[in-house]
Parts: C-alpha cells; structure tokens; sequence
C-alpha cells in the first residue's frame, strides 16, 4: 500500500503535488491511503473564493471510488471541524490508528 500523508496547508504547492500523484496512483490501480494531518485538513474544504488549485479532489469519490481519506481527529479538533464540513468523504482516526496505518505501508509519501 502507498500512504500519502498530507501536512501542509492547501497553499502549499506540495498540497497540488501530493493530489497529482494520488489521482496517478489510483489510475494505475495501486492500493493507496491519505492522510490528512496538521493545516493539511484544510485542503479538504470547499474554497472560499472560485479559484481551486484542488478542484480534482472530487475525482477521488466520483471516478475512483476512493474511500480511504483518512482525517486526524486532534487536527480537526483543532481546528474546530466536523467530518462533514469536507467536500469528499472522510473517516476520522486518531495517532494510534494513522500509526497502524504507517506500520502497513510499504512506501510512504509525505505531502
């Protein structure tokens, strides 16, 4: 599996980068995660104006049917957000768990 950890804020050029090769992954059928820590998680929210360098976020649930987005739990309530504040489906797991999920990946990527 291929673990991409986000960490930076959507401003981030990595941030742009990090989804790209996501999207690559998945379209080669390679088992992937992401994870969202940190400023990371607010990639995952619909922009506030109508430029989106992250637009393709979308094509995760609708054309990959991607379902392992995971989201830190002390990230978000950091930053005071629900799961359902993002624009595609999450799971939230705690340290523990993203801990779990590192221990299982045989190449990590970090965003």
């Amino acid at each position: 599996m291929l673990m991409f950890h986000f960490t930076k804020p959507a401003s981030h050029a990595s941030a742009r980068q990090g989804l790209d090769m996501l999207l690559m992954a998945l379209s080669l059928d390679q088992p992937c995660c992401a994870v969202y820590s940190g400023k990371a998680i607010l990639q995952l929210l619909e922009p506030k104006g109508s430029f989106d360098p992250l637009k393709k976020l979308g094509l995760l649930d609708a054309v990959f049917d991607f379902a392992e987005i995971y989201v830190d739990s002390a990230s978000l309530a950091e930053n005071h957000l629900l799961a359902s504040s993002f624009r595609v489906p999450v799971k939230v797991i705690d340290s523990l768990k993203i801990e779990q999920l590192n221990q299982q990946a045989k190449h990590k990527l970090q965003f």
